[in-house]
């Protein structure tokens, strides 16, 4: 008898346990049923989307990770500098982002049950969930949740539950919030995330362990204006920069309620009329552009009544880029640029670009790096990053031909290496980056080379520190500017050594291979008239090495 009424009793609360008040035992014996039970809900994260945020797809990638930031729209302005332009834009981020495959995992009312499309958030960020009884609105739990980690949390099987997820997109630990009144204070130095949902643990056979997924798809509930320095065009990777900002006009941070989804304004405004502390800089994309294109971001809730006028002015200073693993340079600055602090209505994040680029001089509508391309000969790979250099008179580093800077026909048009470099595609299009990309520079055409050629505009002489000659072109339309061209001779790889002193060899591309076209010139110290001429090279392309001059692609 017994047995029989035990066997009465598992049906019974078996069938109480399909109604709400299964709920109602005591705190400590639910733990006691979740414990033994090893029912859990495990979170996954499926990404971060920015409402309205523009977007391409591709393979995943972290929050903001840029393909290339050359996108940036149209160029508000250029400021000139002695060191360097700057090309300022502002647009919208183009963020690279992957389709996102939720699998087995539940998607809750508070996503949408469609193919998705998100950034990836990075691995180490830290989220809080907040877990309530959807029926009777009572608290269940509060977790703090890593990114990349698994951590199912046991809950008991039945019963709907009401979910509250927020990170602030940091690794930083996030403490617990009021159980009754959650309400989390947004930062000015912090990203906002939130995702909130329903989920339900099936109580299909009571004597089952229940295992679930839930997919997360954070949205961002913040303003983010990101102040993104991009040093590519300077051929340098930056070491460190201090990056201020400062605005007219009132931004806030605000108080986000979970339960309600609702922000308010947070008061005071914090108005940053003189420059803040400097923003820290991260990557924007760690695998392609690494630390050649840097961001600092700051963040505010979104008012329709603030900010909408007024400019604002980024400030960088102290601006230590890397040339190559044995050169750099710190440019003091400060440099100023201003934008329009008014983002577009439809948009939640917003990117002001300041492009640092090396000078380039447009002769016969054409624009000239001012120095010669060469490769850092201590990074021991192929397709190795190209950069260039701010002497124009410099030949190569003889110690171990590190930074060599003179490259065989097959090098500049893309068909082969060589032994000194190997270089796959046109080199000047590989300038900080590891492949043939369409990038901001490139090797001249032939026609390109004829055009220079054709210049009536030119000087020549002899740079006395290095004892090489040179030939000057003008530029056009401002004859305080011009683009120097030394007589560098060119380099024997099988010999070893170079000849033909007082000319300078300079190769072209035609994106084909057939002909090796240079732009073959000479000079002497007597101060002769120079000459100009484009030339065949070697037909085998393999042991004349000549110089490179890249020109703008864009």
């Amino acid at each position: 008898m017994k047995t029989y009424k035990f066997k009465i009793c598992i049906v019974a609360l078996f069938a109480i346990g399909l109604t709400q008040s299964f709920v109602s035992c005591s705190k400590n014996e639910e733990s006691a049923k979740i414990a033994a039970d090893g029912s859990s809900v495990l979170f996954n994260i499926a990404g971060i989307q920015d409402p309205n945020e523009t977007s391409t797809v591709g393979t995943a990638a972290s929050n903001e990770k840029q393909a290339r930031s050359t996108n940036t729209g149209n160029i508000q302005k250029i400021y000139n500098f002695s060191d360097f332009d700057v090309e300022t834009s502002q647009a919208a981020p183009q963020t690279q982002t992957s389709i996102i495959q939720v699998g087995n995992g539940v998607l809750s009312s508070g996503n949408q049950a469609r193919t998705l499309r998100a950034a990836v958030m990075a691995t180490g960020i830290k989220y809080r969930v907040m877990i309530y009884n959807n029926a009777t609105g009572a608290f269940v739990t509060s977790v703090e949740l890593t990114a990349g980690q698994a951590d199912p949390i046991p809950l008991e099987k039945g019963v709907e539950y009401a979910y509250y997820a927020f990170s602030y997109n940091t690794t930083a630990s996030i403490a617990d919030l009021n159980h009754t009144t959650p309400t989390v204070p947004t930062k000015q130095d912090a990203d906002f995330l939130f995702v909130n949902g329903t989920f339900t643990i099936p109580n299909i056979n009571p004597n089952q362990v229940v295992n679930i997924n839930q997919a997360l798809i954070f949205t961002r509930k913040v303003m983010r204006i990101g102040a993104v320095v991009d040093t590519r065009g300077l051929g340098a990777r930056i070491v460190s920069a201090n990056v201020k900002y400062t605005v007219a006009g009132n931004f806030y941070t605000g108080n986000f309620d979970l339960k309600s989804n609702t922000m308010t304004k947070a008061t005071p405004s914090f108005t940053p009329t003189s420059y803040a502390s400097p923003l820290t800089l991260q990557q924007v994309n760690p695998t392609t552009t690494k630390d050649s294109v840097m961001a600092g971001y700051f963040y505010f809730i979104k008012d329709d009544a603030s900010p909408t006028t007024g400019g604002a002015t980024i400030q960088v200073s102290n601006l230590n880029v890397a040339y190559s693993s044995s050169t750099s340079q710190t440019y003091t600055g400060p440099y100023s640029f201003t934008f329009n602090t008014a983002a577009e209505a439809t948009n939640l994040s917003l990117n002001w670009y300041m492009k640092f680029t090396k000078n380039f001089v447009v002769v016969e509508g054409v624009k000239w790096a001012k120095g010669n391309l060469y490769d850092d000969g201590s990074i021991l790979s192929t397709n190795r990053p190209q950069y260039i250099s701010n002497n124009p008179f410099r030949r190569f580093n003889n110690d171990n031909f590190n930074d060599t800077y003179f490259y065989n026909a097959k090098a500049s048009v893309g068909d082969g290496g060589n032994s000194a470099a190997t270089n796959s595609g046109d080199p000047c299009r590989r300038v900080l980056n590891a492949q043939s990309i369409a990038g901001d520079w490139r090797t001249p055409t032939s026609s390109e080379i004829n055009k220079m050629i054709n210049s009536s505009q030119i000087t020549s002489g002899k740079d006395l520190a290095s004892g090489f000659t040179y030939i000057k072109f003008t530029s056009d339309g401002n004859p305080n500017d011009n683009v120097t061209f030394a007589m560098l001779g060119q380099f024997n790889w099988g010999s070893g050594s170079w000849s033909k002193p007082n000319e300078g060899f300079y190769w072209s591309n035609d994106g084909n291979t057939p002909g090796y076209y240079a732009l073959k010139m000479k000079t002497d110290a007597a101060g002769a008239a120079p000459q100009r001429t484009p030339f065949a090279g070697s037909s085998s392309g393999l042991f004349d090495y000549y110089h490179v001059r890249c020109v703008r692609a864009n």
